[in-house]
């Protein structure tokens, strides 16, 4: 027994010091790479800093190549979606044409880590954070106007700045933008028109797409969907949907073949919420792998060009302390945006309701828009780029679904270079 005790004492000591000499070998590859990519380039910056905005300090990176060129400042996703851990690798690519300043938002990244947020986040609060982060930027730059450049809840938030401030902009770019209220609107419409029997099927996706069958909230209790036939009629049409999908993918067929609208419409009119429960668990099942793959994805597919992993591993900003610390910080954003209603809106949802851009077309800058091929609900996006009236205003697409903006990076930066030139050119 004690040679068993021995030996085990043996190896756990090899195998311990494996271990350490494999966390001292990526440890030294990461300080190595992090001390390649915090390099200046010659005649350009590459700082990063905490900036008094509105008595919070806020963390704010700049990077470019020339400090002659234009200064962006880029707005990240969310509400509450950094992208700071990763967005580095594909900012510094659009440095050649300008200055870079990556902003991690308030109860965001580094920000979130480093400053507690004790007051609630109204839309009025952002909105003045926005004003103050910019005009440290231009003061501190030496700049007069910058571009903004948003994805996602960035496009909403650099949108409604734009418009309130066009002397401090030179343009706007969006990248995956969001028109929230215009999207669940029409959706909801068209499937309440074919419920109620006044546009069929075919008519509704060739009109609006198929995602107002997919996306609709059926379990919703003010749903158009108040029997048996109803439920039957709409599960029908996305089986129908599913079907047509997978004509050539015998895989996939199997998805849809799965798909029972008589048992789904069973389990939604039965008295059990378990039951209920259960259906939304089926639809989930089949449907939402389809959805990613034939016409909505959150995802950039599988050929992006930037590989967030590695991006973060090599990060020169942020350290292992601040991963650490963002596993274990609160979110702000999913709290009740009433403190004294925990029932209402969360913070996320209130600020997206805010600055929501459905009516507000009238810009007095140039905008520009890349959308994911994937990432139009119901063609909202276009409608709304169609209704814009701005100087000049261009719509670009790119393969894959609302991260593929970012991730497919050397698109990206084909499409900032151009507009780049186009400025310089107006200028």
């Amino acid at each position: 027994m004690k040679k068993l005790l021995k030996a085990l004492c043996k190896i756990m000591k090899v195998i311990g010091i494996i271990l350490l000499v494999v966390i001292i070998l990526i440890l030294t590859v990461r300080l190595i790479g992090k001390l390649y990519y915090s390099r200046t380039p010659d005649g350009g910056i590459n700082q990063s800093m905490y900036i008094d905005v509105n008595g919070q300090a806020q963390w704010i990176s700049i990077y470019g190549e020339n400090k002659n060129n234009p200064v962006m400042l880029y707005l990240h996703g969310g509400p509450g979606g950094s992208t700071g851990t990763i967005d580095w690798r594909v900012l510094r690519k659009l440095a050649g044409d300008y200055t870079v300043v990556s902003w991690d938002q308030r109860g965001c990244g580094k920000t979130q880590i480093h400053a507690t947020q004790d007051d609630p986040i109204t839309p009025e609060v952002m909105q003045s954070d926005i004003d103050a982060a910019a005009d440290f930027i231009l003061q501190y730059t030496g700049k007069e106007t910058l571009t903004v450049l948003g994805h996602s809840w960035g496009t909403m938030y650099g949108g409604d700045y734009v418009i309130r401030h066009p002397e401090k902009a030179d343009c706007l770019i969006d990248l995956s933008l969001s028109v929230d209220s215009d999207r669940t609107a029409l959706m909801n419409k068209a499937v309440e028109d074919y419920i109620a029997g006044a546009i069929d099927c075919q008519t509704v996706t060739e009109q609006y797409g198929c995602l107002p069958f997919l996306y609709y909230d059926f379990t919703d209790e003010n749903a158009c969907l108040n029997s048996r036939e109803a439920y039957s009629r709409y599960f029908g049409a996305v089986r129908q949907i599913m079907t047509d999908w997978t004509a050539n993918s015998p895989e996939d067929r199997v998805l849809a073949e799965q798909f029972d609208p008589d048992e789904l419409a069973a389990l939604m009119c039965s008295a059990s919420a378990a039951d209920r429960e259960l259906a939304r668990h089926k639809f989930g099942e089949s449907v939402l792998p389809l959805t990613d793959r034939y016409v909505y994805s959150m995802e950039s597919d599988d050929d992006g060009d930037i590989d967030p992993v590695t991006a973060a591993f090599f990060n020169p900003y942020y350290s292992v302390a601040d991963y650490v610390k963002l596993l274990f910080a609160d979110d702000p954003y999913s709290q009740p945006a009433d403190p004294a209603d925990e029932r209402s809106n969360d913070v996320c949802g209130a600020l997206l309701d805010a600055f929501d851009l459905s009516e507000k077309t009238e810009y007095a800058v140039p905008v520009y828009i890349l959308q994911g091929s994937k990432d139009d609900y119901c063609g909202v996006i276009s409608a709304y780029f169609d209704r814009i009236h701005a100087p000049e205003k261009e719509f670009w697409s790119v393969d894959g679904g609302h991260n593929a903006t970012l991730f497919r990076s050397e698109r990206l930066a084909q499409f900032v270079h151009e507009i780049a030139e186009k400025q310089k050119a107006a200028d």
